[in-house]
């Protein structure tokens, strides 16, 4: 019976099995969902209730907010969020619900919600009248109560946006940085009205049905994901929303948020088996290959009656071929179909406990079985609830990218939460050959939005002799230091393995964290060289030195000459003079071909194009132009929109921001590896390289030179490399970083991008270098610095000699190239 409706189930079931699937909001991803109430807001007052789960004390969640836009003002961005519900930070975590204020702990003020590490309910209502009382609820028990009145009482406006695991507070709050969640949630409810103790204290435990619970305005359990030309959605239980997006943020700014530190790309939540004290549904376990395993066939009946579990199936595998697994009693005895399963201690852990072998499979098949059980309470009303098991060697970690400056601080997170619901420990399993790891350490009152704002007690040194080494922080969290500027070799690219392991004991497969170091302080030798040479000597053998710089950040350094001796000649090592005259860009070249596919070693020119031909046409291997292909269908491919090949030539589009069939689009939208190699008509020293991206740009993260087209075994030298990072204004541009002078002549370019940065399909227009067939001003061909210096006779002086070096001669006589302006942007290269 439910009292706030007045309906009365005809057949109420005694409510068995766990909680189905809970969403993991990784603060790392910027995991959302949100949804939009087009003019049926809850506006006299709503009751917000959800499961949660979090194990990072050192974090600002935020849990869910809602906000409207008021334009009438002419405020771009309209007004700040009116509700938002969040975890603040006092060395436990203090729960905040807000209405109607930015101001922190006000409404009501903040409750202690001491737990971690374990799911709790939590429960929040407000009724919008004059004295806009607020009430907390923490599993089923009134916690605290506040009559607030006043600007609280107000009812929110309708027609707003609402997300889940972090606050939007108009889409311009850093939203990569403050506010993010991260936490574990379960059966979100929005009620339209602000339930009563009763209520809240008597449904929190069970799967509400809301046809029989009027006045529920939303429900996301998590439990049903769909699909809609390639995007996400989460199924809202009640029926009342339209759309619930999952990573994706609608209204106004779309799938993307603008903030101070550029653009922001919402992910979807990991969907992870729920350890909710829910009933109704059915209970998710995840198990590795052979393991066994103890669970509770979970029941419950909230009128207190005795529940007895019969098996109903026994587990069966998707695989026909592949077992099941066995089901056991606690006392080993197989369990067979309408066996009663029994456990003296089942009061206490919700329902008796049985064991289950996994069958021997393959690791990372994505096996998984299923089984039923019956739970009939004492008056013969019965539930059966299904038991889904899937394989959890199928997660396992990633390789990780990192990049920061040398004489810096880097704070890595590896951690995350398993399959199955639960966190899991990292383990480091080698250190990198660069710089430093430690153990973080926090102090008693932590509390941080993000990496850059963590504050350690101390930091623990990890040695060699202590790894493996299991990672303290429940997160994962570890303190990189780069080598101290004194030892010369803090520029590097350094990696280190790391694992992670279940309660269990289990262990997944090794991944790598890969740290890039930038050099901020490489340059020549602070300590001039002097050397004694008689003037009519006919050649000098100098190597030029460096300091602070070493070989595994970079192939090799590059040295260019900034001012010239005032006596004397200098030669290359070849023995060609190094001339003093200006550089200049002399020669404009546009791409003219794609290079052929490279059948020796079997490598293509581009990664992928898109293609209306179809699949035949998307890689270079298979696509013939106006040639009978067997992999097509259609025969010949005779039309070439959206090919690589229109990146030939000046551009057809730009400026116009468009996904032309003018433009080189790749054959998948959000792919991270893509890459094309385009030829040019004459060899140059490059100096600039601008290409001409129409849609959806950012992309681009390294740009490469080759003299030749050796396919696999080409030699590429790095021009440029930095982030892939779209514009805050997506439209199109001409995208021109500084590259890096390198002596060498280059016919090829070759672009790598992540077109998983952008949405939408990313597409070129063309591309344009800058170059001369004369070496750079000043540029030394030796990667060793090794060049030679002819004196020049001259008179004499009663000093006993003449000073070539230019940063001891008289300023007047000091020649230098005149100065040139640079491009801007990142460069990891010189």
């Amino acid at each position: 019976h439910d009292a706030s409706s007045g309906i009365v189930a005809a057949q109420e079931a005694p409510y068995a099995g766990g909680g189905g699937y809970a969403a993991y909001f990784d603060h790392e991803q910027n995991d959302i969902i949100s949804w939009v109430f087009p003019g049926h807001t809850p506006q006299a007052g709503f009751t917000v209730e959800f499961w949660i789960f979090q194990y990072d004390l050192h974090r600002k969640h935020a849990i869910f907010d809602y906000d409207t836009y008021d334009f009438s003002s002419g405020d771009e961005e309209g007004s700040p969020y009116e509700y938002l519900v969040k975890l603040a930070n006092g060395g436990t975590p203090l729960l905040s619900f807000k209405v109607n204020t930015q101001d922190d702990c006000v409404a009501p003020a903040c409750y202690d919600l001491a737990k971690y590490s374990m799911w709790q309910h939590v429960a929040l209502a407000t009724n919008h009248t004059a004295d806009g009382e607020v009430v907390i609820y923490i599993d089923g028990k009134e916690v605290r109560r506040k009559t607030l009145g006043g600007n609280y009482a107000k009812p929110l406006r309708p027609d707003g946006v609402a997300i889940l695991g972090q606050a939007s507070s108009d889409f311009n709050n850093d939203l990569d940085s403050s506010y993010t969640g991260d936490f574990i949630i379960d059966h979100f409810r929005w009620w339209d009205h602000a339930r009563s103790p009763k209520e809240v204290a008597t449904y929190y435990k069970l799967y509400l049905d809301p046809t029989l619970h009027p006045g529920m305005f939303l429900m996301l359990a998590f439990d049903k994901v769909y699909s809609v030309d390639g995007s996400l959605f989460l199924a809202d239980d009640t029926n009342n929303v339209d759309t619930v997006n999952w990573g994706m943020v609608v209204g106004r700014k779309n799938s993307m948020f603008f903030t101070s530190k550029g653009t922001v790309y919402p992910t979807a939540p990991r969907l992870v088996a729920s350890r909710a004290d829910i009933y109704g549904k059915e209970l998710v376990v995840y198990v590795f290959p052979d393991e066994e395993v103890t669970f509770t066939l979970r029941g419950y009946d909230p009128h207190g009656k005795t529940l007895t579990t019969s098996i109903v199936s026994v587990p069966s595998s998707a695989n026909g071929s592949v077992s099941g697994g066995m089901l056991l009693s606690l006392d080993s005895a197989e369990l067979e179909v309408g066996d009663i399963v029994l456990d003296k201690n089942e009061s206490e852990h919700g329902g008796p406990r049985v064991q289950y072998v996994a069958p021997s499979i393959s690791a990372h098949s994505d096996w998984s079985a299923n089984f039923s059980y019956m739970v009939t309470n004492s008056e013969g009303m019965q539930t059966e609830a299904v038991v889904v098991i899937k394989d959890q060697s199928s997660w396992v970690p990633e390789i990780k990218d990192y990049h920061t400056e040398e004489d810096g601080k880097l704070f890595l997170k590896l951690g995350t939460v398993g399959m199955n619901g639960m966190p899991l420990t990292v383990v480091v399993t080698s250190l990198p050959h660069v710089g430093k790891l430690y153990q973080a350490r926090w102090s008693d009152t932590p509390s941080y939005a993000n990496m850059e704002q963590l504050f350690l007690d101390n930091e623990t040194l990890i040695t060699a002799e202590q790894v493996p080494v299991a990672v303290e922080d429940k997160a994962g969290v570890l303190v990189y230091t780069p080598p101290a500027e004194e030892s010369a070799t803090d520029s590097a690219l350094t990696s280190f393995m790391y694992l992670w392991r279940y309660k269990s004991g289990a262990e997944t497969p090794e991944a790598a964290c890969n740290i890039w170091v930038s050099p901020m302080n490489d340059a020549p030798r602070s300590t001039s060289q002097t050397m004694h040479v008689s003037e009519s000597a006919t050649q000098v053998p100098v190597t030029l030195g460096y300091e602070d710089i070493d070989a595994t950040f970079a192939p090799h350094p590059f040295f260019k000459i900034k001012a010239w001796p005032i006596l004397g000649t200098l030669l290359q090592e070849d023995g060609s003079e190094i001339e003093e005259k200006l550089y200049s860009s002399t020669i404009l070249q546009y791409v003219s071909a794609i290079p052929e596919f490279h059948e020796a070693t079997r490598y293509a020119a581009f990664s992928s194009q898109y293609s209306r031909c179809g699949e035949c046409c998307y890689t270079q291997e298979f696509c013939k132009v106006n040639e009978y292909m067997p992999e097509c269908e259609s025969g010949p491919c005779d039309e070439t929109l959206w090919h690589i090949s229109q990146m030939i030539g000046e551009p057809d589009v730009y400026p116009q921001t468009s996904d032309s069939s003018l433009g080189w689009d790749n054959a998948y939208e959000s792919q991270p590896d893509e890459y094309g190699v385009f030829e040019f008509q004459d060899s140059t020293y490059v100096n600039a390289v601008s290409v001409y991206e129409i849609n959806a740009p950012g992309t681009i993260w390294k740009i490469s030179g080759a003299a030749t087209w050796e396919g696999a075994n080409t030699t590429w030298d790095l021009l440029w490399q930095g982030e892939a990072e779209p514009p805050v204004a997506p439209t199109a541009r001409e995208f021109s970083p500084t590259t890096c002078p390198v002596a060498k002549r280059h016919k090829y370019i070759r672009l790598d991008m992540d077109n998983s940065k952008v949405p939408g399909w990313n597409n070129h227009d063309a591309m344009k270098i800058m170059g001369s067939t004369d070496m750079p001003l000043g540029l030394v061909a030796s990667d060793k610095g090794l060049i030679a210096y002819i004196p020049r006779d001259g008179f004499h002086s009663t000093d006993g000699g003449l000073c070539a070096n230019p940063r001891r001669g008289r300023p007047a006589l000091l020649r230098s190239p005149p100065h040139t302006p640079s491009g801007s942007g990142p460069m990891k290269c010189c």
